[in-house]
């Protein structure tokens, strides 16, 4: 049991999901599902398929509080001599940890408790597994997507993150203290220069990607590849390019529950402005013929 969010984005294999105090309700994903699952419930998962699997996983907020073993877990460890102590120790009396008296040790949690938890069905857990026959890719997600080097496009998963498509709406609503979605795009296209407040982890899911952090002045260029992971400072100027033959796809998480404000280079803005696009005072694409019309209300 977690008290904050656990999202697991599954990069290779088919994994099943189990949930409940003794993982009584089951739901299986396969690969390129990102599932996010409640807080405040017992979980388990298991790799179902016929070779490894490969889970990342995101969790939110920065101190998440530990975890809580499910009681049967805890009374079962105990039957093959392993305890867990009050400062998160594994005591395993089979090889010579001891386990007395004087010993604080974390007990399972009382079946009153348990009862009160809230149960969530197979169909509701379902909502919150977002494979990639679900995903609902904006074409115009970002002011640079008319442009060279710019046409990537964009799909929610988990909050609103950092779409400027006022259309787009996350299949997730549930606060997770951050937020995360799929990043795609041709070879030679991508995101040209912006920078935000959040900071930022990218994954790749597929092809070989060009970031480069620093905009004109003592630029940093590093490439990454499947399963690779990159960290990007809040604030950092940064521009992302599919360098790779076939199309590539990233997850982007984001801190934070509300929208990021994309803040894009000016002469991003400049040829933006030439093809009839600009932000408008929300921070989403419209075009530029309307929004230079408008005019201060009282």
């Amino acid at each position: 049991l977690h008290f904050t969010a656990e999202v697991f984005l599954n990069f290779r294999g088919d994994w099943r999901l189990r949930w409940g105090a003794d993982g009584e309700n089951e739901l299986d994903f396969s690969v390129g599902a990102i599932v996010t699952v409640p807080t405040w419930i017992f979980r388990g998962f298991t790799n179902i398929g016929a070779d490894d699997g490969w889970l990342f996983t995101a969790l939110g907020w920065d101190n998440t509080g530990g975890i809580i073993w499910g009681p049967s877990i805890v009374r079962g460890a105990r039957e093959h001599g392993l305890y867990l102590s009050a400062d998160n120790q594994l005591l395993d009396t089979n090889a010579g940890g001891v386990v007395d008296a004087d010993t604080d040790l974390i007990a399972p949690m009382s079946d009153d408790e348990v009862a009160k938890l809230r149960r969530w069905t197979p169909e509701q857990m379902r909502s919150r597994i977002v494979g990639q026959d679900d995903l609902l890719w904006s074409h115009h997600p970002f002011l640079c997507t008319e442009l060279p080097g710019g046409r990537a496009q964009f799909a929610q998963v988990v909050g609103y993150g950092m779409s400027e498509d006022r259309d787009q709406v996350p299949p997730v609503h549930y606060p997770h203290n951050f937020n995360l979605g799929w990043l795609r795009a041709e070879t030679g296209e991508g995101m040209l220069a912006h920078r935000h407040d959040a900071s930022q982890a990218v994954i790749v899911y597929r092809g070989r990607w060009r970031v480069t952090l620093n905009h004109l002045a003592e630029e940093l260029s590093v490439e990454i590849g499947p399963d690779d992971t990159l960290s990007i400072p809040a604030g950092a100027w940064r521009r992302f390019q599919v360098v790779g033959p076939e199309q590539g796809q990233l997850a982007v998480i984001n801190s934070g529950d509300g929208r990021v404000h994309l803040q894009w280079a000016d002469e991003v803005k400049a040829m933006a402005r030439e093809k009839d696009w600009a932000q408008d005072a929300a921070g989403y694409v419209a075009p530029w013929a309307v929004v230079r019309t408008s005019v201060l209300d009282d």
